[in-house]
């Protein structure tokens, strides 16, 4: 006869649950956009960002992270009521880590400057928050695509394939494990 221990790792393995949710109050939150050279479509990425967080019922703000544009990003941005920050290092992660830097909420949304995510529809992020999860992650893969937005090979054989990996190895129920659409505490 095999004895389990009760500590974390036995819980785990057991698929116990390791604590229980508690509902938490989202207070302020900082939309963060990572953007280069995306003058077409972050001033309309910035209203749409405003737009969830009415919808939402949340006070907020949101960053756009210029992460070396060319174009007339930043100026768009702040035209749309964004507050631009300006990251100097080259990279998605060094624009976001910036955009974390100068985040004041208790919450943060991450997303891209592109249009690529919903974010009039940022409610359905922050609702499971507020119910108690500590990450929360959209999805690409369950609804419509649009046209262009995301290769043929990672929306077939990539991101499914990934994603089915993380499942089996943690466990989670992610059906998107590479989107950039993420909210967290």
């Amino acid at each position: 006869m095999t004895q389990q221990g009760s500590g974390l790792a036995a819980k785990l393995a057991a698929g116990q649950p390791t604590e229980v949710a508690r509902p938490r109050r989202v207070e302020f939150v900082s939309v963060v956009l990572p953007c280069l050279n995306e003058e077409a479509a972050v001033a309309e990425t910035v209203a749409e960002a405003w737009r969830g967080l009415a919808v939402a019922g949340v006070p907020g703000e949101v960053i756009v992270v210029d992460n070396g544009s060319t174009d007339r990003s930043a100026e768009r941005a702040e035209a749309a009521g964004a507050r631009v920050v300006p990251e100097p290092t080259p990279g998605y992660g060094a624009a976001h880590l910036a955009g974390l830097r100068a985040a004041r909420g208790n919450v943060v949304v991450m997303a891209d400057a592109d249009q690529t995510y919903d974010l009039e529809g940022l409610v359905h992020l922050l609702r499971p928050l507020a119910d108690g999860a500590d990450l929360v992650v959209g999805s690409r893969l369950q609804g419509t695509i649009g046209r262009g937005a995301m290769p043929r090979l990672h929306q077939y054989v990539g991101t499914p394939v990934l994603t089915r990996a993380l499942r089996v190895l943690t466990g989670t129920r992610l059906s998107d494990s590479q989107s950039g659409y993420r909210a967290f505490w």
